[in-house]
């Protein structure tokens, strides 16, 4: 809640002369009334013989004029004067009433101190599973350039690296994006002398546990051993595509977790082979015979890193599905209509344009047909994160 307080006076000492008893300047602001006021304290080192000292204050009005005299036991005394230029001597009485050597002239200045004031800031939060300049922006009145601003928490204080003022009544306030701790925090302003406000409700976390994203892909196959592999040999095969829909834990930590339900869709026949020659991919499509397409569903766990703040990042999946083959004249998978598989990939993932990503990638996969085959499919597909 921001202070109502508008305008106060603080104690700001310039020492410009010696002095004797080793005399002290300091100022507190006392709170306990409707009102804050500040109180300046003057203090001295005890004289050995004295039983009580007068203070005397003369303040600066084009000449030094006496402005107050006070008899004290104590070796301090807490006055509170308005602004403008002082000085004050210290005078000890002993047991006899006869006085001691008086001291030297301490001149000192008080000014005017202000109270800030905080009207509206923006934005509201900083999510911390988005990658930005920290700034804060803070619209409110007697803002300067020494002002102290930071976020505090009973756990936490965050402060800045930089800041910006304007006019008084305007701040731009930097912040480590790398050094972010989750919390609700309060935005502390503090000017010099004392006088501070604050306001809470600003938070600092993430909008959600998982960022959810979808993927599509190009996906052709490469036969590696196997029933399929016997029956194509190695041939790159162009056919495939691939839908992903995923999730990835959002919190920052070393390595990211998340799950990921893939639907593909493939196509292995000898007329969308690489030939080396017209002829040959003539003579592949007289005998389509010789091929297979099927679909297939995944479910994979991954583990993503990350880096430069989330401008790139490597991600390792692996898990299995199901696998449903379509047939031609030849049977491909011994009778089976279906088989198990599991895989295992590797890729590499670089932001274009803020929630959209290119991604490029190498599965391994083996089904369990009566005889086992592998394939090695290279993925390129676009992301979107939402």
């Amino acid at each position: 809640m921001v202070s109502s307080h508008r305008l106060w006076i603080v104690l700001i000492f310039l020492f410009i002369a010696p002095f004797a008893f080793s005399q002290n300047l300091n100022f507190f602001l006392d709170t306990t009334l409707d009102m804050p006021r500040f109180f300046q304290n003057i203090s001295w080192s005890k004289e050995e013989f004295a039983l009580f000292y007068e203070v005397l204050i003369q303040k600066d009005d084009g000449e030094y004029r006496d402005y107050k005299r006070e008899s004290t036991e104590e070796t301090f005394l807490n006055v509170s004067l308005p602004p403008g230029k002082y000085r004050f001597n210290v005078l000890p009485y002993d047991l006899l009433g006869q006085t001691g050597n008086v001291s030297e002239w301490r001149i000192f200045e008080i000014f005017t101190a202000y109270q800030p004031l905080l009207d509206k800031f923006y934005p509201q939060a900083f999510y911390m599973d988005i990658y930005s300049q920290r700034m804060l922006d803070i619209a409110g009145s007697n803002i300067l350039d020494d002002t102290e601003i930071y976020l505090r928490n009973k756990e936490n204080s965050l402060f800045p690296i930089d800041k910006n003022v304007w006019g008084n009544n305007r701040a731009a306030v930097f912040f480590d994006d790398e050094n972010l701790i989750p919390g609700t925090y309060e935005i502390y302003m503090r000017n010099p002398g004392g006088l501070e406000s604050l306001t809470d409700g600003f938070f600092v976390g993430y909008r959600r546990f998982f960022d959810f994203y979808t993927k599509l892909s190009w996906a052709p196959v490469i036969p590696v051993y196997g029933e399929m592999s016997d029956k194509f040999d190695t041939n790159l095969y162009l056919a495939g595509i691939e839908l992903n829909l995923g999730a990835v834990t959002s919190r920052r930590s070393l390595f990211y977790y998340g799950l990921e339900l893939s639907a593909s869709a493939y196509a292995i026949n000898s007329i969308s082979s690489l030939k080396p020659d017209f002829e040959s991919f003539f003579n592949g499509f007289q005998n389509t015979g010789t091929g297979a397409s099927w679909v297939e569903l995944n479910f994979n766990i991954l583990f993503r890193k990350y880096f430069l703040k989330k401008l790139m990042a490597v991600t390792v999946r692996g898990g299995g599905g199901i696998s449903w083959f379509i047939q031609d004249d030849e049977n491909i998978a011994s009778g089976n209509e279906y088989a198990l598989q599991w895989n295992l990939g590797l890729s590499y993932l670089l932001q274009l344009l803020d929630i959209f990503h290119i991604e490029i990638g190498l599965d391994f996969f083996q089904y369990h047909t009566p005889a086992l085959s592998g394939f090695i499919k290279p993925k390129l597909g676009m992301v979107w994160n939402f």
